[in-house]
């Protein structure tokens, strides 16, 4: 990482990068919960564009 200076926005896209973690892996319990496979789940993203 040399030649990187605070406020580069590393930290911030890490932060950020986590809190998306965070989520996709609660929605991703909850579809479990729902009795969802992945591949179901792959599909769901397909057909909506991923929105």
């Amino acid at each position: 990482m040399s030649g990187l200076k605070m406020g580069d926005g590393i930290m911030e896209k890490t932060a950020e990068n986590i809190t998306l973690d965070r989520e996709w892996i609660k929605l991703m319990m909850e579809a479990k919960t729902l009795g969802l496979t992945v591949d179901e789940v792959r599909l769901f993203l397909a057909e909506t564009g991923g929105k």
